[in-house]
C-alpha cells in the first residue's frame, strides 16, 4: 500500500465509526424480530445466498447479519418456529439498508477459483485480500518441503482438506443448476432465489459430518472448526475484520449435519490456519525460504509469458538485493527497456494468529531502496538505456495480510500489481508484446486519482476499451479526472482462468497426477515449459483420458513432424470422443523410425500398414512411424486421414479388446473433405511457405493506432482550428490527404535517426517472419475453418491483423532504403511496433481519401468533443464487407468447390508462348533463365532468415555463368535503392509506384526483393521467392504494366485468350441446365445482325440463355477480370463497366443496347432457335470471375454475378431490370 492509499484508508474508517451507531440501533430492533425464529434455519439461508454469484459483494451484510444473530444468546430464540420467504426477505432487505451498504466493495476475485494439493479443489473467493495464488503457492511450498513436523502436518493438513473438500463438493453441486443472471451490477440489490432455488442451495450447503470423519487427522484442529454458540457473545458485529464465527465457520445442526455459515471465508481461514501452524514450526524460515523461492520463479516465469527474459544483473556490475524482507530481479522488454521487479516480502514477522485479517509492515528502511533503486537506475544508463525505458514493478510477496509498503520514488514509472494481478495479466496478454509499457503509456495520458482499488481494475477497463481509455466519443479522458472503482478485476482474472483452466489429471505414466494447461477445446498440454525435451499431452473428456507423448525432441526437423502428428492424433480423437462415449484411459508414445530427412522427402507407398506399426509396450501404446507417413498423409483431401484415423482405432480395438469402432461417427466427422487437419508445406518448392524458426507475430497494436488516433484528432484540432461537428466532404478529402502528409513526415523523421544498415536488417527479418505466417495461413486457410468453424472469425481477424502488419513492413523497408543518409540510433521493439502502427494508419487515412474522392463515403468526417475525428463506420463497414466477400470467395471452401464445378469437363484453350523468352527479353534486356540463375545462386546463397553480400563477390560466384553487366542489370531491376526523394522517381515510373495503398506497384518490395545498400545486397529467401512467383503471376494473368511493344502485345493476348476460356467455361456450365438453350459468342440471330439504327455492330453476345418454360432470354455478358484489391481499383472497375465516358460507352451501355435489341427482335429469337411460341421476357445479366464489390457500394442493383455465384436458381430468379 502507498501513502496515499493509507490517507485514503484512514478518512474511509473515520467515516464508517460515524455512520455505525445509527446502524446499531436499527440492528437492535431486527434481532427482536430474529429471535423469534430457528437460528439454524435462518443462518442456513443466509449462507445460502452467498451461493449466488451476484451476491458475491454482498458478504459485508450476510457477516453482519450472522455476527448479529449470534449476539442472541441461545436460549432466546423460537427454534420451532421456521421464517417464511417473504419475512426472510424482508429481515435481510433491512439489513442491507443499513448505511454499511455503502461499504460494499466490488469482489477482486472471481466467484470460485481453483487451488490445486494432490487433486483438484474449488474455493468461493466471496471478497477478501486473499487470492487462490497466494494459498496455492503455499501448498506447493508444502507438497515439496519435508522439513515440518508430523504433528503440525498433521494439523495443517486436517485443515486444508477439510474446508477445501467442503468447498469443492458444494461446488461441484452447484454447477449442476446455472442460477447466473446477466447483466448484474456489484451495488444492485441482493438477489433472492425462488422458493425451489432456496430450497435447492440449503440442500447444497447442508454436509453431512460422516463423510467427513477421514479427515480427522487431528482431532483438536477439526472440532476447532465447529462453531459452539455459547462459547461467543458477540459484542461488536460491525467489526468485518475479525468475528468469532470466521475461525469456527461450521455451524452444527445435529449430530450428523452442519453448514458452513460463510463459505467465502474459508480462504482467509485456509491462509491464517498454514501461516500460524508453519511460522511457529522449528523449521519456519526453511519453508518461508521455499515458499519466497518458489513464488519468485513463479515471477520469472509471468515475465516470460509476457515476453520478457530475466537478465544477469551481475555481468553488467549491477548488484541487487536479495534477502528475507525484500528481493528484485531484473527484465529485459522487448530488446531495449527494461522491468525491475522489486518484492517487498511478507516474511511472517510479528504474525497475529487471533485476526484472520491483519496488517504488515515493512521495517526495512524505504530510503535504503530508493538510493539502491537510483544506483540501479544510474548503471542501466550507464549502458544506454534511457530513464523513459526503465521501469519498476512492485509486487509484494504476502502471505495474506494486508501490506504497507512505501512505493520508492526515484524518476521513472512505477506499477504495484500484485502476483495474481502479474498472472493474469501474463495470460490475458501473453500475445500483447512490451504490454505494460504501452499500458503505462495510456496511462500517463490521463489524470487518474488515487484510488483503494488494485491496478488490475485499470487495466481491466483500458483492455475491454480496445487498449485505450476512450470511453465515448463526447468525452476526452485526457481533460477529465478518472476515478475508477474495482468493477473489471474479478472479469478479467475469471477470463485468464478459463484461458488456462491449470488442473490435475492422472499422468502418463499412471503413477502421479500432473498439472496441465488448456491448449484448445478438450486438449491439454503439460505446464513445464518443454523442459524434458519431448511433448506431453493430452485429451480429456468426462470417461476418457488419452496421453500422447513423444521420444525426445532434440532438432527442428523431429520437433515440426512430431507437432504435425499430435495435432493429427489429439485433434481427430478429441472429435471422434465427442461423438463416441467410452471408457478409455491410454498412453500413446510416438516414435519416428527413420532418419529425419527421409520423412521430408516424397515416397513411392501409399499404404498405411507401411507407414505404422502399433503396438504395446509395458504400459504405453507405441506409434512407430515411418518415413512414408507424410506422404500418406499429403493429399489435397482427407481421405488418407480418414484411412489413417481408421485403421488406428481398429489396431487399438485389437490390443485392448474393447469396441471402439463406429463407422457412423467416423463418416459423420470426416464427411467434409476439406476437414484436414495436416497441411503439408512444399518449402523446397515455395521457399516463402517454409517456417521461421522464431513463431512469434509482430502484429500492429492496437493500443498504438489508439495512441496515434487520438494525436490525429488533436493536431487536426490545433493546426486547422476546427469547431466541433460535422467538416463538408470535400474538407473531408482534403484532411484525409493532410493527415496522409503528417504521417509521412512524421515517419520520415523517426526513421532517419536510426543506423540505416540495423533497421533495415531489423524490417527485412520481421518482412521474413510475417510473409511465411502470412502464406501458412493463406495455404492452410480452408483446411482450419473447416477443423474449427467456431474459430472463423479469430482465424480471420489473424489473417487480416498479419497482412496488415505485412503491408506496414513493406512500405517501412521502401521507404527506409531510399534515404541516402540516416542517423546512428538503434531502433527498438517498441519504436518499430509504433512505426509500423503509424505506416498503417498512413495507409488507412489515403484509403478514406479515396473513399471521399471517388464519392463512395457519403457521410463527411466529424470532429468530435473527445478530440477524434469521427467516421461513419456502419458506412465504412458496408463497403468494406464487400471485399470481404470476394476474400471468401477467394479462399473460403465454397468458393473453391464451386470453381472445381465450374472446370469439371472443360479443357482450357491454351495459348503459343513459343516466343515467350524473346518476349521477356525485349522487357526486361535479360532473359527468364538468366533471371532464374541469379535468383538460385542467391537462395543458394541465405543460410539464415537475412543474408547479405557484396556485388563483386556475387558477381564472382557466378562468373562461369553470366556476364558481369548482365548480373548487375538482373540486380537493379530487382532492387530498392537510396534516392533523393522517395515521393519523386525517374520515368517510365509514377508517383503511383511508390503510394503503398496501390497495388501492382513497380517500386514496390514484392517486386523489388534485394536491397541495394552500397556495394551489398540485403534479402531473404522467402521475399525473394515469393517475388519470382509474383512477377510470373502478373504476366500469366495479364495485369503486368509492361513497357515494350512486345510484352504489350502479349499481354492483350494474354487477356483475350483468358476472357475466351472464361466465356467458354461460363458456357459449358450453363449447358448443363435443364431446359436450357445455350448459345455462346452470338452476332446474328435468323440471319439478323445485331447492329444499331446506323446499321453499326452492337457487338456479340458472350452467352445467350434461353429457358423456353419460364418465357425467359438472358443475354449474359462474361468479363474475366482481376479482382480489385483497393478502392481505387474498385473505382475504376465501376468506370469501366457502370459509366460512359466521354467518347466511349460502358459494358453496362453496350450491353443494354444488345438486350433491346433482342427486345425489338424477339420473333427473330423464336424463330432462329425454335421456340414455342408466347410473351418471352428478356433480361440481362454479367457473370464476372471474381465479385464485383462495385455492384454493391454504388447501389446500382444490376444483375451482376460471379461465377462461383452463378447457379440454375440465379437464372430462374433473376430480377427484370429497366431497359
Amino acid at each position: 500500500m502507498n501513502y496515499a492509499e493509507d490517507k485514503l484508508y484512514e478518512i474511509f474508517n473515520k467515516i464508517t465509526e460515524e455512520s455505525n451507531n445509527s446502524d446499531i440501533l436499527k440492528i437492535e430492533e431486527l434481532k427482536k424480530e430474529i429471535k423469534n425464529y430457528n437460528i439454524y434455519d435462518f443462518l442456513l439461508g443466509v449462507a445460502s445466498l452467498n451461493l449466488i454469484p451476484e451476491n458475491q459483494s454482498k458478504s459485508l451484510i450476510f457477516n453482519t447479519i450472522i455476527s448479529a444473530a449470534f449476539s442472541i444468546p441461545m436460549t432466546d430464540y423460537n427454534m420451532n418456529n421456521k421464517m417464511s420467504m417473504g419475512k426472510f426477505k424482508s429481515i435481510v432487505k433491512r439489513f442491507e439498508k443499513l448505511s454499511i451498504k455503502r461499504n460494499i466493495d466490488p469482489p477482486e476475485f472471481p466467484f470460485i477459483q481453483r487451488v490445486i494439493f494432490y487433486k483438484n479443489y474449488d474455493l468461493f473467493m466471496g471478497v477478501n485480500n486473499v487470492s487462490n495464488l497466494d494459498i496455492q503457492s503455499f501448498l506447493y511450498a508444502l507438497k515439496r518441503n519435508n522439513n515440518l513436523s508430523d504433528y503440525n502436518l498433521k494439523r495443517i493438513n486436517t485443515y486444508i482438506e477439510m474446508l477445501l473438500n467442503i468447498s469443492t463438493n458444494v461446488s461441484n453441486k452447484l454447477k449442476i443448476k446455472n442460477m447466473t443472471r446477466p447483466n448484474h451490477s456489484y451495488d444492485d440489490d441482493i438477489i433472492f432465489p425462488d422458493s425451489n432455488e432456496f430450497k435447492f442451495l440449503k440442500e447444497v450447503l447442508l454436509q453431512n459430518a460422516n463423510d467427513y470423519s477421514y479427515l480427522k487427522l487431528d482431532d483438536e484442529s477439526f472440532d476447532s472448526l465447529f462453531f459452539e454458540h455459547c462459547d461467543s457473545i458477540c459484542s461488536n458485529y460491525l467489526d468485518f475484520d475479525n468475528q468469532y464465527y470466521y475461525f469456527h465457520p461450521l455451524l452444527k445442526i445435529s449430530n450428523d449435519e452442519f453448514f458452513p455459515l460463510d463459505i467465502t471465508i474459508f480462504p482467509l481461514l485456509l491462509m491464517n490456519k498454514i501461516c500460524s501452524i508453519i511460522l511457529n514450526d522449528k523449521n519456519a524460515q526453511i519453508f518461508v525460504s521455499d515458499y519466497i523461492d518458489i513464488i519468485k520463479r513463479e515471477i520469472v516465469e509471468y515475465y516470460h509469458m509476457m515476453g520478457c527474459h530475466k537478465i544477469n544483473a551481475s555481468r553488467h556490475d549491477i548488484q541487487l538485493l536479495d534477502n528475507i524482507n525484500y528481493t528484485e530481479q531484473i527484465f529485459l522488454n522487448g530488446n531495449d527497456n527494461i522491468i525491475i521487479s522489486i518484492n517487498p516480502i511478507d516474511n511472517g514477522e510479528d504474525y497475529l494468529e487471533d485476526k484472520i485479517v491483519s496488517t504488515f509492515k515493512m521495517k526495512i528502511n524505504n530510503q535504503i531502496i530508493c538510493n539502491h533503486l537510483k544506483e540501479v537506475i544510474s548503471k542501466l544508463n550507464d549502458i544506454g538505456t534511457s530513464n523513459d525505458k526503465i521501469m519498476i514493478v512492485v509486487t509484494p510477496f504476502s502471505i495474506g495480510r494486508n501490506f504497507i509498503f512505501k512505493v520508492p520514488e526515484v524518476g521513472v514509472d512505477t506499477l504495484i500489481l500484485h502476483r495474481y494481478e502479474l498472472r493474469a495479466i501474463s495470460i490475458n496478454e501473453a500475445n500483447q508484446n512490451m504490454f505494460l509499457k504501452r499500458y503505462l503509456i495510456a496511462k500517463n495520458r490521463i489524470k487518474v486519482l488515487p484510488s483503494l482499488f488494485t491496478e488490475l481494475n485499470l487495466i481491466g477497463m483500458y483492455t475491454e476499451k480496445d487498449y485505450s481509455f476512450y470511453f465515448d466519443d463526447n468525452i476526452d479522458m485526457k481533460e477529465i479526472n478518472l476515478h475508477y472503482f474495482g468493477e473489471y478485476s474479478s472479469s478479467y482474472i475469471e477470463k485468464a482462468d478459463r484461458k488456462e483452466n491449470k488442473h490435475l489429471v492422472p499422468s502418463y505414466d499412471k503413477n502421479y497426477n500432473i498439472e496441465v494447461i488448456k491448449n484448445d477445446d478438450d486438449i491439454y498440454i503439460v505446464n513445464d515449459h518443454f523442459k524434458d525435451k519431448y511433448f506431453k499431452l493430452c485429451v480429456e473428456k468426462e470417461n476418457s483420458l488419452i496421453w500422447i507423448i513423444t521420444d525426445i525432441i532434440d532438432n527442428i526437423g523431429s520437433s515440426s513432424l512430431y507437432k504435425n502428428l499430435i495435432d493429427y492424433i489429439s485433434y481427430w480423437f478429441n472429435i471422434y470422443l465427442d461423438n463416441l462415449k467410452v471408457d478409455l484411459n491410454i498412453t500413446i508414445q510416438l516414435k519416428l523410425n527413420d532418419e529425419i530427412t527421409k520423412y521430408f522427402i516424397p515416397q513411392n507407398t501409399n499404404k498405411i500398414f507401411d507407414a505404422l506399426k502399433i503396438f504395446k509396450s509395458n504400459e504405453n501404446i507405441i506409434f512407430n512411424f515411418y518415413s512414408s507417413i507424410m506422404t500418406i498423409l499429403d493429399c489435397e483431401d482427407n481421405l488418407n486421414e480418414k484411412n489413417l484415423f481408421i485403421y488406428i482405432i481398429k489396431e487399438l480395438e485389437k490390443i485392448l479388446k474393447i469396441n471402439l469402432y463406429d463407422n457412423k461417427i467416423i463418416e459423420k466427422i470426416f464427411a467434409d473433405s476439406k476437414r484436414k487437419r495436416t497441411v503439408t508445406l512444399r518449402c523446397e518448392e515455395f521457399a516463402y511457405l517454409k517456417p521461421f524458426h522464431d513463431n512469434k507475430e509482430r502484429l500492429i497494436n492496437a493500443s498504438d493506432e489508439n495512441l496515434i488516433l487520438d494525436d490525429i484528432g488533436l493536431l487536426v484540432k490545433n493546426e486547422k482550428n476546427l469547431p466541433y461537428g460535422k467538416i463538408s466532404l470535400d474538407e473531408s478529402k482534403n484532411l484525409c490527404n493532410f493527415i496522409v502528409d503528417k504521417l509521412y513526415n512524421d515517419i520520415s523523421d523517426t526513421i532517419k535517426k536510426f543506423n540505416k544498415r540495423q533497421l533495415l536488417n531489423v524490417l527485412y527479418y520481421e518482412s521474413e517472419r510475417i510473409l511465411s505466417n502470412l502464406m501458412i495461413q493463406k495455404e492452410s486457410y480452408i483446411n482450419n475453418i473447416a477443423c474449427f468453424p467456431q474459430h472463423k472469425d479469430v482465424i480471420d481477424k489473424r489473417f487480416n491483423d498479419t497482412n496488415k502488419s505485412s503491408i506496414a513492413i513493406r512500405f517501412l523497408i521502401e521507404l527506409s532504403s531510399s534515404f541516402e543518409k540516416c542517423g546512428s540510433d538503434v531502433i527498438g521493439e517498441y519504436e518499430l511496433e509504433l512505426l509500423m502502427a503509424k505506416s498503417s494508419l498512413l495507409i488507412e487515412w489515403a484509403y478514406r481519401s479515396d473513399l471521399f474522392n471517388y464519392k463512395m463515403m457519403h457521410t463527411p468526417l466529424k470532429l468530435l468533443k473527445s478530440n477524434r475525428l469521427g467516421f461513419n463506420h456502419d458506412e465504412f463497414y458496408s463497403i468494406n464487407s464487400s471485399f470481404a466477400t470476394l476474400r471468401e470467395e477467394q479462399m473460403g471452401p465454397v468458393g473453391k468447390d464451386k470453381m472445381k464445378e465450374l472446370l469439371n469437363g472443360f479443357v482450357r484453350e491454351k495459348m503459343n508462348d513459343e516466343k515467350f523468352e524473346d518476349i521477356f527479353f525485349k522487357e526486361y534486356d535479360f532473359s527468364p533463365n538468366e533471371l532464374f540463375i541469379v535468383f538460385w545462386k542467391l537462395i543458394d546463397l541465405c543460410k539464415n532468415e537475412i543474408f547479405e553480400i557484396s556485388i563483386i563477390k556475387l558477381i564472382d560466384e557466378l562468373k562461369d555463368e553470366l556476364s558481369e553487366e548482365k548480373i548487375r542489370k538482373i540486380i537493379n531491376k530487382f532492387s530498392l535503392k537510396s534516392r533523393k526523394n522517395f515521393l519523386e522517381v525517374d520515368k517510365p515510373y509514377s508517383r503511383e509506384d511508390v503510394y503503398p495503398w496501390r497495388f501492382n506497384r513497380e517500386l514496390s518490395f514484392v517486386r523489388r526483393p534485394l536491397i541495394l545498400d552500397g556495394e551489398n545486397i540485403i534479402w531473404g529467401n522467402r521475399n525473394l521467392s515469393n517475388s519470382v512467383f509474383f512477377l510470373f503471376d502478373l504476366i500469366s494473368s495479364g495485369k503486368l504494366k509492361s513497357h515494350s511493344l512486345e510484352m504489350k502485345q502479349y499481354i492483350s493476348r494474354i487477356n483475350e485468350n483468358r476472357g475466351k476460356n472464361f466465356n467458354n467455361m461460363i458456357f459449358n456450365y450453363i449447358s448443363k441446365f435443364p431446359n436450357v438453350i445455350v448459345d455462346k459468342n452470338v452476332s446474328k440471330i435468323n440471319k439478323e445482325k445485331i447492329t444499331d439504327n446506323n446499321n453499326d455492330t452492337l457487338g456479340d453476345i458472350d452467352v445467350l440463355c434461353i429457358i423456353p418454360k419460364n418465357k425467359k432470354i438472358i443475354l449474359i455478358e462474361t468479363k474475366n477480370f482481376n479482382s480489385v484489391k483497393n478502392y481505387y481499383e474498385l473505382y475504376n472497375e465501376y468506370k469501366n463497366i457502370f459509366v460512359d465516358g466521354e467518347g466511349y460507352k460502358s459494358f453496362l451501355t453496350k450491353h443494354k443496347n444488345r438486350a433491346r435489341w433482342i427486345q425489338n427482335h424477339i420473333q427473330d429469337v423464336i424463330v432462329g432457335y425454335n421456340l414455342p411460341t408466347g410473351n418471352y421476357n428478356v433480361y440481362y445479366m454479367f457473370v464476372t470471375s471474381e465479385y464485383c464489390p462495385a455492384n454493391k457500394v454504388f447501389n446500382l442493383k444490376e444483375n451482376v454475378y460471379s461465377a462461383k455465384e452463378l447457379s440454375y436458381s440465379t437464372l430462374i430468379n433473376l430480377k427484370k431490370n429497366k431497359l
